[in-house]
Parts: C-alpha cells; structure tokens; sequence
C-alpha cells in the first residue's frame, strides 16, 4: 500500500472510532510503529487530524465554521479597509489569485460582478464568489486542510503554477520587516510561496496587528512584494521601513 493511500484511510480510521494509539493504527496498518508517527505529523500539518499523547484523534468534533467565524470577525474594520484599497487595484479581465486568509475573503465579497478570473485555494472564496456569473473561479484543489478551509500541498502548488496571475493578494501569518513573511503551517507557506512566484505583482493584506508576530516557516521576503496595503494603524516607523525596502504602499 501506498503512503498516500495509508495516509487516506487513516484519516477515515480516525473519523470513524474517533481517536486510536499508535500501537492501534501501526497494527491495523501492519506498519511500524515510526512510520505511524510519520504519518501523524503529516497528517496534522495539512490539518487532516489532531496528534495527542500517544495517538491522534478526529477533528470532525471541532466546528470549522466558528473556527473561520471567528478569524472572520477579528480587526474587521482593518480588513475593510485593506479590501476597498485592494479592490481599487482590479480592472477587468484580470487574473487575479486569492489566499484562503480571512482578509482576502473580505475582498472576495467586495468583488462586483464582472468579467474577472480567481485562481484560489480557499473553499471560502469558491463559496463566496460562486453566485457572480461573470467570474470565473479556479480552485486548484489538493489536500484539503479543515483547519483553514483551503487546498494546499503538491497538487495544489502544481496547480497554481498551471497559470500566469496578474496580481495576487496575501495575507500571512506574521509580518517582519527585515525578514519578510512568515506561515505557521510549513505547507501552507509553500502553497502561498508558490501562487507568489506565478503571479507578476503581489498584494500584501495583512493588518497591524500582524506586524511582529513570529511564526516558524518563511513564506516571502519582500523582494517578492510589490504592494502593502495599510490597514489605517500603520505607524510611521512601519511606513518608513517599507519605503526603504521598495516597497509601494496603498
């Protein structure tokens, strides 16, 4: 058997008795204990399941709707801000790409309908924007992850590089200003990192409250950054450092 189909039908193990051991799974699979850990950690990283002491357990107990909610509803008039200046940088006919980040789903809802392409890896946005007839909406699909109700991994950055993007808006993580952007989910990181490099110019939408915040895994630095969007808190210390890093912003 396969890795991806042992991983596939772990997963379901999982969902259906809820939580198992390693010992439980390695024996059911007939693998060794090691590659059941393996297996976890991966698991865990694209959102699949949760690792606990010892095993894993189910996230279908956990809501993902209040998960999003609750991102959603956090700096709203930041994210509104960022998403009407955003939205100024769209004409038509365009292809533009959107994370699955809460800021870019604000702009998502913004969008009028017109004659525009979205290449996305957020379920969200697809949702969002799949009653707007004159935008045609491209998810890339992949691994789908619950946790951020987005498609990452290798499927999905392969996908995105199926395409030239006029203009993407992300968001991240954590903002730093010497190192760029960072990601708390190694895949995650890569997905983003991958819809940058195939797009020509990139938007960043994070708010302040972004700036400073660490976060393990490097997903831009700022030579692959065109465009900041200030969110009405930015100071002038901030503003200076992105002058100096050439970067415009709006």
């Amino acid at each position: 058997m396969s890795s991806q189909r042992r991983r596939q039908q772990l997963v379901r193990e999982i969902n259906v008795i809820k939580q198992a051991s390693v010992e439980e799974l390695a024996k059911l699979f007939s693998v060794s204990v090691e590659t059941i850990r393996r297996d976890l950690a991966w698991l865990e990283t694209t959102g699949r399941l949760v690792r606990i002491h010892g095993g894993a357990r189910t996230l279908q107990s956990d809501d993902v709707g209040v998960l999003f909610k609750k991102r959603r509803n956090e700096h709203t008039e930041a994210k509104n801000i960022m998403a009407q200046k955003a939205l100024s940088m769209i004409d038509r006919y365009m292809t533009i790409g959107l994370d699955a980040s809460s800021s870019d789903w604000y702009l998502a809802r913004m969008l009028p309908d017109m004659p525009l392409t979205v290449v996305t890896n957020s379920l969200e946005v697809v949702k969002e924007l799949s009653s707007r007839e004159q935008i045609h909406v491209i998810c890339v699909g992949g691994d789908y992850c619950s946790r951020y109700a987005d498609f990452i991994g290798e499927m999905a950055q392969r996908n995105f590089r199926c395409f030239t993007i006029h203009m993407s808006f992300v968001s991240c993580f954590g903002v730093n200003l010497f190192t760029g952007l960072w990601e708390n989910s190694e895949m995650n990181a890569a997905t983003k990192k991958t819809m940058i490099e195939v797009s020509q110019k990139t938007v960043l939408l994070a708010d302040s409250s972004k700036y400073g915040r660490r976060s393990p895994y490097n997903m831009a630095d700022w030579s692959m950054i065109d465009y900041v969007a200030n969110d009405g808190l930015m100071d002038d210390e901030t503003r200076n450092s992105l002058n100096a890093l050439g970067v415009t912003i709006v």
